[in-house]
């Protein structure tokens, strides 16, 4: 219970930090980490993007595979993949 709390608190404190880039953004091209990072905060960027339309989940000025890649294991990573395959072993 403690551990789930903590964590909960952890994640919380991590996606406090959510930066949102305006849409029209042209002077950064998002790759591998940005997917990773956007992938992570993606819950978070949907709350905040369904009362503020200049905030978006997906960098649409991206790199292309990388940030795709970068992206699914964020979000991947976020929503318990890891944590299920280790749930399993014990």
């Amino acid at each position: 219970m403690k551990k789930s709390i903590l964590m909960l608190s952890v994640i919380t404190l991590l996606m406090s930090c959510a930066q949102s880039v305006p849409i029209p953004d042209v002077g950064i091209q998002y790759n591998f980490l940005y997917g990773v990072w956007h992938g992570f905060i993606s819950p978070i960027s949907f709350l905040i993007s369904l009362f503020d339309s200049s905030v978006q989940i997906y960098g649409s000025n991206n790199s292309g595979s990388l940030y795709n890649l970068g992206f699914v294991l964020g979000s991947g990573t976020l929503l318990g993949g890891s944590v299920s395959v280790v749930s399993k072993r014990k």
